[in-house]
């Protein structure tokens, strides 16, 4: 929270103290299922991509952290890879207002 990068003069035999600020970046949490995609493949549903411009407009307020929840089997590492790229494409045509940290999580649904 305070300016960076943060500059102090070191010399030999002398203490030296460095203060400086810093907060916990916020963690923007996005949960999916199966009906955020196509049926058997990785293409986001119309609906999830017109969605994405509002929650990219969200993250480019303030710094934070996408957390990319998904809630099924079919297809998992697909989707989420596919996501993750139109994602970041996106974000790189806004000006990549800053480092993007994007963390992905798989929850199994039960059997029915």
């Amino acid at each position: 929270t305070t300016e960076n990068p943060r500059v102090i003069r070191l010399t030999a035999g002398k203490s030296s103290n460095l203060s400086f600020g810093v907060r916990q970046m916020d963690v923007i949490e996005a949960d999916l299922t199966d009906d955020a995609f196509i049926s058997g493949s990785a293409e986001l549903s119309d609906q999830v991509t017109s969605d994405l411009d509002d929650l990219l407009q969200m993250l480019a307020s303030e710094p934070a952290r996408l957390r990319l929840i998904y809630r099924g089997d079919a297809l998992a590492d697909q989707r989420l890879a596919a996501l993750r790229d139109i994602i970041s494409r996106r974000w790189a045509s806004l000006g990549d207002p800053y480092q993007l940290d994007i963390e992905t999580l798989t929850l199994s649904t039960p059997a029915e």
